[in-house]
């Protein structure tokens, strides 16, 4: 066989071997929408991860239809229940596979080796030993599954990283969303994988062309009712309610809520608030939760 052959035949079998694992990439994207009827969360990438056996972190992302940065915080919660093993930690975009736990556990449910596509039937045993399986990390879960349309939410944390995760997850699962925040709006994005998603920064510093701000409690409400009446189902964060109140009266800010929260109570949005509790007496907490739900 001569050299050209030779790359003939190379790159047929390259070829043949792409147009598989496109295949199967499909199959399981077929796979995961019918299996999934729940919202996504980490117990999604966690049935993706037992039913191939192995995956990369952007084609699960692919099949799952989130971003890559999503996948990565679902892959730290799994990671640290002990329930999925990383081939390596020095590529960016390393192969996920099940603990030999999770194998374990799975092949003593389902009395067979590890789980195979073969039909209706055995997708439903996979469903089911997977669910067995995720027992475990259930109680982390917990806050997002509180988080209703229609509903507006204190999140109390020094630093907004909930407040954040709620949002992205929201989006991600297809509402439309509105970030505002004291934090530098190019950052979060990058952070937070919200590159397509409108961030506005709170401040007084007059906007730009690459940065949008707000500053106003008047400016505020109407740009949230107006964001409302345009998207049907949205998520909003609004990061800085300390900055809010430590420029305008409690009472001024406090009335701002109770509007925002009326809006959003007639919608199937949600209103998301990080708030660091340290910074307010008891009187104005007690008030504050009176107007929302929290999440903590």
């Amino acid at each position: 066989m001569d050299s050209e052959e030779e790359d003939t035949r190379v790159w047929d079998t390259i070829q043949e071997r792409e147009m598989t694992r496109r295949r199967n990439l499909d199959e399981l994207k077929g796979f995961m929408e019918e299996v999934n009827k729940t919202p996504k969360s980490a117990k999604t990438l966690l049935k993706l991860v037992v039913f191939t056996e192995s995956i990369k972190v952007s084609e699960a992302a692919q099949i799952i239809g989130v971003k890559k940065q999503r996948i990565e915080k679902w892959l730290d919660i799994l990671l640290a229940k002990k329930l999925v093993d990383i081939e390596s930690t020095h590529t960016p975009d390393p192969t996920v596979k099940p603990t030999e736990k999770v194998k374990e556990k799975v092949r003593g449910y389902y009395k067979k080796s590890m789980i195979k596509n073969e039909g209706k039937a055995e997708t439903e045993k996979v469903v089911d030993a997977v669910e067995e399986t995720t027992q475990e990390y259930e109680q982390s879960q917990q806050d997002e599954t509180m988080v209703k349309d229609g509903g507006t939410y204190l999140v109390f944390e020094e630093a907004p990283s909930r407040g954040f995760e709620i949002i992205t997850n929201r989006i991600s699962d297809g509402a439309k969303g509105l970030v505002i925040t004291r934090l530098n709006p190019k950052k979060v994005m990058k952070k937070n994988g919200l590159e397509s998603t409108r961030v506005i920064w709170l401040s007084s510093v007059g906007s730009t062309e690459s940065v949008e701000t707000v500053s106003g409690i008047q400016d505020l409400s109407i740009l949230v009712g107006k964001f409302i009446d345009k998207n049907k189902k949205s998520a909003i964060l609004l990061d800085g309610v300390e900055y809010l109140i430590a420029n305008n009266k409690f009472g001024s800010i406090l009335k701002l809520i109770q509007q925002l929260r009326d809006r959003i109570s007639t919608s199937e949005s949600v209103l998301v608030m990080p708030l660091n509790p340290h910074t307010l007496g008891d009187k104005e907490l007690s008030l504050l939760k009176l107007e929302c739900k929290t999440v903590k």
